[in-house]
């Protein structure tokens, strides 16, 4: 399903962007270490994760490592994820990517969660079964931390897709010294030098929010952009 933007809903996105940007001061954190390879990028504003509650709460949960301890289901993801140690983080990565688009439906915020704003924790997602693009990214995310990728190779990445000019996101990852993508519309990784069309409006890890500003007169102005929705579903969903 593909939803469409209306003169209002732009304007509320401006706000979000205009709301977090405003005033930040940038967080004590060093920069990520894949963002200056994005095609795109031109500057940064990093600011602390509690400025986007939404993405502190799934980070909260990542970071918990008795999160999965009791339920059964996540269990099986991570003892699977655990398992791909052993292989090139390449294939890891490819494993990861496959299952989790094949595993679970691709379902928008409203019809998944009654909301139009959620952004899940694994366990939320995989008692649900389906989630939004922002889910697929999230559970990569997790999953990868599990497969034993460390935490400075990995990205929760929220952008608009120029040819559609809809929301979406992603997983940014390091395989090897290049930066690759994890993407619900592929099943194979692919590398950031193939992704030049995506538009980064946020990266999000475990330490710091990455606002992507850019240059405007001679300003870093903010891009306009609603950041808690993702509007693109795989074909095979719509």
């Amino acid at each position: 399903m593909i939803i469409s933007r209306s003169a209002a809903s732009l304007a509320a996105i401006a706000a979000v962007v205009m709301a977090l940007h405003a005033g930040a001061q940038p967080a004590q954190a060093a920069p990520h270490l894949l963002l200056p390879s994005l095609p795109t990028l031109q500057s940064t504003v990093v600011i602390d994760i509690d400025r986007l509650p939404k993405w502190q709460r799934v980070r909260d949960w990542i970071v918990d490592s008795a999160a999965a301890n009791g339920d059964p289901a996540l269990g099986r993801w991570a003892s699977w994820a655990t398992s791909l140690r052993s292989l090139p983080v390449a294939a890891r990565l490819d494993a990861i990517n496959r299952r989790v688009n094949t595993e679970f439906r691709y379902a928008p915020d409203l019809d998944a969660w009654g909301v139009r704003n959620h952004w899940g924790t694994p366990s939320e997602i995989v008692a649900k079964g389906a989630t939004d693009c922002k889910g697929f990214a999230i559970m990569k995310f997790w999953l990868s931390r599990l497969a034993g990728l460390d935490d400075s190779k990995l990205a929760f990445l929220v952008g608009i897709l120029p040819h559609t000019h809809q929301m979406h996101a992603v997983l940014l990852a390091d395989v090897d010294g290049t930066p690759a993508v994890l993407d619900i519309l592929h099943d194979d990784v692919v590398d950031i030098a193939g992704f030049g069309d995506f538009r980064p409006l946020l990266a999000a890890d475990l330490h710091a929010l990455h606002l992507f500003v850019q240059r405007l007169a001679g300003k870093d102005t903010p891009p306009i952009t609603e950041l808690p929705r993702c509007d693109s579903g795989r074909p095979k969903d719509r």
